[in-house]
């Protein structure tokens, strides 16, 4: 019976929420559509759009070029599926919406991939 309540206890602390200092620390993913154009142009680079979010004092960990995971038709001239990824810190998510970024987890197909500084 103790075996079970030190168990549990330990399974319960696992789980608990972060503390605030980790809170601060912890990174997400963000990303912006680059602009690419099927058959037409290849989109802004992930350096260049990058400077969006550090204009406005978000710390950007490292950038990357990806794809949404969403079906899109194959026509020239509709818009492809390639996106810009950013690590950020969770704390600048709002302000990151703010200028037109959104969470990768809002990417039902999004196959997330090692994003290196």
């Amino acid at each position: 019976m103790r075996y079970m309540v030190v168990l549990s206890l330990l399974l319960m602390a696992c789980g608990q929420a972060p503390s605030g200092a980790d809170r601060a620390a912890a990174m997400l993913k963000v990303y912006k559509h680059d602009g690419a154009v099927q058959c037409q142009s290849k989109g802004e680079e992930a350096a260049v759009m990058a400077r969006q979010l550090t204009d406005q004092g978000i710390a950007v960990q490292c950038a990357q070029k990806a794809r949404d995971g969403r079906m899109h038709s194959m026509v020239c001239g509709r818009p492809s599926d390639s996106i810009n990824v950013f690590a950020i810190r969770a704390e600048d998510l709002d302000k990151a919406e703010s200028l037109g970024f959104d969470s990768v987890d809002t990417l039902d197909g999004y196959s997330d991939q090692a994003c290196t500084p």
